[in-house]
This record gives structure tokens, C-alpha cells and sequence, in this order.
């Protein structure tokens, strides 16, 4: 609903229309060449009321009304010196607005005078001109008093955080001096207002209460001219002097709201962020340069084109850690989120000007995002479209073997390396801390070797102890026993899959069933704890029986088999 309410400042003044009006002098009629011989008014229904803020606007001179609110309402016809008539409305007859005018065959407003228009209640004088073709009409304006007494607040309840790049943006002046301006959409959305009538009725008006619930961008942008309109007028607001008069935490902060030409100053409050710190637990989506399904190309700076990518994917896989400054803290993934980038009603701001700044490269990179006035950077990692050449870096992996191209994409992708520089040992048995230590460079932590783990058998200081602390700590692992995790003991088929399916529901992954199930014959020797694992993982596609038939489910599982099941689950799942 934030997305939504972002798009609110432009819709607020959805009736100034004046950009989607031809506002030259003249443009050449267009009908055969024929010459405009008069132009009519048909239907000239609009009346201005008096300094309202949403037709005009205050200067040193009075009020200006614009008259581009006027003619989009006005309809006209055209005489041609044929004989032959045309007739020009902005609104279809179900009062819908026509979106495709050609602006190049349309009746204009005479410019000239457009700074003139500081029309008066009950005078016959107010007009502005319009032109077509040569010829032209003058259309007399109605400004009649607001039939509004008052506004006053019931509801005013929205706080904004200090600094938060969610609901403000940073404008410089000469010097470079910089200021906070704040949008008061957020606070619109929740405010209550009771508009007291002159001749004695009274109604209520808050803008949250017109949007559905489930309301997407689109059915928000169609609907928004209707719902900030009442009897026929909108409501409009005034924030532009915030660079001059800055609003603070504590400080005496408004903004005003206007409707039919009375307005209300509308109260701000503005607190130092809850948050005092956020950091990146893991970060585990890698992008492939220049994949067209994670960016596209844009035009830089300087005119230069670049490919910028996406960066909501490593936004949404990522772990944040918030800590607050009451002292507690919490974890979160917004891929797991119903609310995606809202969190506790506030916005994660994903999408930062870095990568105009400094395009990614392959290798490390990194963006920025804000949350409640707090920032924090994710490392961001771009690997080759072209994957690594497994056979050409390690010697006993063969050009021709079934696992080169899962050992291509293991390594391509940072999962796991070589045993040494040259060698692989694709036979090579896996014990348990080593699968563990690879989810854990598959989510991109940074673990700890000095970390607890609440197992008698990892001592601190184990090069595996780190992830293995990380992974009992999020519930990937429960160890063999409630005090041993037996690190250094080979990796059964079970075991991988038990731990790889909790990994998958830890990062917000959910595995589908793409291949029809199948009742292996040595199911019984499946432990009970496992068995749902293993036919996930089967169901997947990540792994299949040792046979067409058994499963082999208290086997150990080779280097290569490792590769080759991470690589796939990585491969369908977090790329």
C-alpha cells in the first residue's frame, strides 16, 4: 500500500491537467485545409470558487484561477468556411476523459493572458480566450463564493521517522547545503476532516477511507481523481516552503490542507527512528552480468548507456538483523514477508541511485537501502553469464565427466571450491561440516568462528565452527544428538536432504513438485525424521534414488553428487 501512496502527490492536483493541454498560440486546423470561420461555445459548465487552491494559485498580485481547469471542461464547435462543423470536448459523453487528443488539431488557450486571470466573485468581466484555426471565442468564467464555513481535524495519528527516505528527499541549495523535505502523502492518507458547510451541514472526509484494501497500483491511479474529490471539488495541499521553514523532530511542523478555498494548517510530528542499527546477516541471490531477467539497459548520466540491475532480488533473499533502541532486536526477510518492503508500517527503500553513480561490474559490488531513517548496504555479487570452466582449473575433473557441469556451476557461483588449487576430489567423500559450511556460502554469511554452538563436539575456533553455529542457530541443523553434531562424521543422503529442506523454508524457498513422487523400495529404511525431505527434494528435482528403484538413504554422498544437488536446488531456486 506505500507504492500506492507514493503515486498520491502527483494525483493530488489530478485536475491541474494543464500538461496534457496544447498551450502554444495556434495550431492549423485540420479538415481538408478549409479555413476556421467561427468558433462557438456548446456546453461552458465549470465554476471556479473562490481562492481555491486545486484551479489556482496565491501571488503578490491576488489569486490567479487557471483557466486550463475551465477548458477542459468546456465544449466547442468549429464552423469551417465549407460549411462543414467539428465539435471538441476533453470528456466523452459518459464523462470520461479522452486520453489520446491530438494535440496537433485541438483548440488552444491564448497564453498571453493566462497571467491576467485574477477573476472576481459576481463580475460578468471574467474571461479567457481560446483559438483554433484562425478564429477565436472568449469564455466567460463563474467564480462564485466557497460554500465551505471551516475544516477542522478529528484524526491527525501519522508520525514520520526522522530521515526516512520512504516518506522525504534530500533537495541542495547554492552552497550545498542540504534539506529534508518530507511528503505529507502519508499523513493525508490517515487524516480525519470534518468540513462544516455554510448553510449548517457538516461531512466527513478521509482520503485512507475510499482505498479498498486490496487496491493495486492500477485501480489506485484510476480511482484517485474520484476519491479526492467531494461534491465535485478536490482537496489539495500546500508542503513547498519546507526548504525555507525545514520540518524537525520536535519542531512546529505543518502543512496545509485546502478545499473549496478554506484551508487548515494540519500538524506534523516527526521522531527520531526506533532503529539504531541494520545490519546484513545474509545475502545469498548472486546475478549473472547482464541477464535480461535481472535489469536492463538505461541511459547514464552522461548519456552513456549501462546495464542497471534489479536490485529488489537481493533485497528480498536477504537476512536483516534490526536493532532497536529499546534494546531488543529482530530478524528479517522480506521474501518471507507478507508485506514484502513494508515492515511494522513503515517502507524498506530498495532502488538507490549507487548503480548510476557506479554501474556493477562482475565481482563485488553494492547498494543501499533505507529503512525507518537507518541505512544499510548489501554486498552484491555480479558472477560471468559465462560459467567457470571446471575441467581447465582442476585436474581430475574430466572435460567429458556427468558432474563437470554441476562443478562449473558450484564454483562459478561461489558454493563451494577445489580441495586445492588444482584438484577437486570429485569422489571425494563430504562430511557434515562441510555441507553445512556450503549453505552457508550458498547465503552468503559471514560466519564466526569464535561462535557458540551449544554442540560439546565443535570446539571454538573450527574453521566449520562458524557455520555450524549459524545453522543450528536458524534451525537448519538439530545435531545427531541434543549435544553433538558430530562435524567430521560423512554426510548421509537423509541427512542432505533434511537440512537442504529447512534451508529452503529458512530463505523463503519453496519447492515444487515438478517430478511425479515415487515409493522407493527401501522407503522403510528411510528414518522417520527425513522421510518428507527426501520425497521433497525427489518431488523437485534435486535428487533422485542411487537406482531406479532404492534411494540408499544411510549412504554418503560424494563431492561430486553434492555438486551436483546444490547446483541444481541453486540453479532453480536462487538464481
Amino acid at each position: 500500500m506505500k507504492k500506492l501512496k507514493r503515486i498520491l502527490c502527483a494525483l493530488l492536483a489530478v485536475v491541474f491537467l494543464s500538461g496534457l493541454i496544447p498551450q502554444s498560440a495556434v495550431f492549423a486546423a485540420d479538415n481538408g485545409g478549409a479555413a476556421v470561420e467561427r468558433l462557438e461555445i456548446v456546453e461552458n459548465d465549470y465554476k471556479y470558487v473562490e481562492n481555491d487552491l486545486s484551479s489556482g494559485w496565491f501571488s503578490e498580485d491576488g489569486f490567479h484561477y487557471d483557466p486550463f481547469i475551465s477548458f477542459i471542461y468546456l465544449k466547442l464547435r468549429a464552423t469551417y468556411a465549407d460549411g462543414s462543423t467539428k465539435e471538441f470536448s476533453f470528456f466523452d459523453k459518459d464523462g470520461n476523459f479522452i486520453e489520446d487528443i491530438d494535440s496537433e488539431d485541438y483548440p488552444s488557450i491564448d497564453v498571453s493572458n493566462v497571467g491576467e486571470c485574477l477573476w472576481e466573485v459576481g463580475t460578468t468581466e471574467n474571461a479567457y480566450t481560446v483559438v483554433y484555426g484562425g478564429a477565436s471565442v472568449s469564455v466567460p468564467v463563474t467564480v462564485i463564493e466557497s460554500l465551505v464555513e471551516k475544516i477542522d481535524i478529528i484524526e491527525n495519528n501519522y508520525v514520520y521517522i526522522k530521515n526516512d527516505r520512504a516518506e522525504s528527499f534530500t533537495v541542495a541549495d547554492e552552497q550545498g547545503n542540504e534539506t529534508v523535505v518530507y511528503l505529507p502523502d502519508n499523513s493525508l492518507l490517515g487524516l480525519r476532516l470534518r468540513i462544516y458547510f455554510k448553510n449548517g451541514d457538516t461531512e466527513d472526509f478521509c482520503l485512507g477511507d475510499k482505498i479498498p484494501a486490496d487496491c493495486t497500483d492500477e485501480e489506485f491511479s484510476s480511482l484517485a481523481e474520484e476519491m479526492l474529490m467531494l461534491n465535485g471539488y478536490a482537496f489539495t495541499y500546500s508542503a513547498y516552503d519546507q526548504e525555507q521553514n525545514p520540518w524537525t523532530v520536535g519542531g512546529s511542523n505543518s502543512y496545509i490542507v485546502s478545499y473549496m478555498g478554506v484551508s487548515v494548517d494540519v500538524p506534523v510530528k516527526i521522531v527520531e527512528s526506533p532503529v539504531i542499527g541494520i545490519s546484513v546477516v545474509e545475502n545469498p541471490f548472486k546475478y549473472t552480468m547482464n541477464d535480461d531477467r535481472l535489469g536492463q539497459t538505461v541511459g547514464g548520466e552522461y548519456g552513456d548507456e549501462f546495464f542497471k540491475y534489479d536490485e529488489t532480488y537481493s533485497f528480498a533473499y536477504s537476512l536483516f538483523k534490526i536493532d532497536y533502541s529499546d534494546g531488543t532486536f529482530e530478524y528479517y526477510r522480506p521474501v518471507k514477508s507478507d508485506g514484502f518492503n513494508l515492515h511494522n508500517g513503515y517502507e524498506f527503500v530498495v532502488g538507490t541511485p549507487d548503480q548510476f553513480e557506479k554501474p556493477w561490474t562482475e565481482g563485488e559490488n553494492s547498494c543501499t537501502i533505507c529503512y525507518m531513517g537507518k541505512e544499510v548496504v548489501i554486498p552484491v555479487t555480479v558472477v560471468s553469464s559465462v560459467p567457470v570452466d571446471s575441467s581447465s582449473v582442476f585436474t581430475d575433473v574430466g572435460a567429458g565427466r556427468w558432474y563437470k557441469p554441476y562443478i562449473d556451476e558450484a564454483v562459478t557461483y561461489g558454493l563451494f571450491n577445489g580441495v586445492t588449487k588444482t584438484t577437486f576430489v570429485p569422489g571425494g567423500e563430504m562430511n557434515r561440516a562441510m555441507f553445512v559450511q556450503v549453505l552457508a556460502n550458498m547465503s552468503g554469511v559471514k560466519t564466526d568462528k569464535n561462535a557458540e554452538t551449544g554442540f560439546k563436539d565443535v570446539s571454538v575456533g573450527r574453521w566449520y565452527t562458524g557455520a555450524v553455529a549459524w545453522a543450528a542457530q536458524f534451525g537448519i541443523v538439530n545435531g545427531i544428538s541434543e549435544t553433538e553434531f558430530a562435524p567430521l562424521s560423512n554426510v548421509t543422503r537423509e541427512q542432505m536432504c533434511t537440512m537442504l529442506v529447512r534451508y529452503a523454508d529458512h530463505v523463503g524457498v519453496e519447492l515444487q513438485k515438478d517430478v511425479a513422487v515415487k515409493t522407493f523400495a527401501d522407503d522403510a529404511d528411510i528414518s522417520k525424521y527425513a522421510k518428507d525431505a527426501v520425497y521433497a527434494c525427489q518431488q523437485a528435482g534435486i535428487i533422485d534414488g542411487m537406482t531406479e528403484t532404492e534411494f540408499a538413504p544411510k549412504d554418503t554422498a560424494t563431492r561430486a553428487q553434492v555438486a551436483k544437488i546444490l547446483s541444481v536446488f541453486h540453479f532453480s531456486y536462487m538464481s
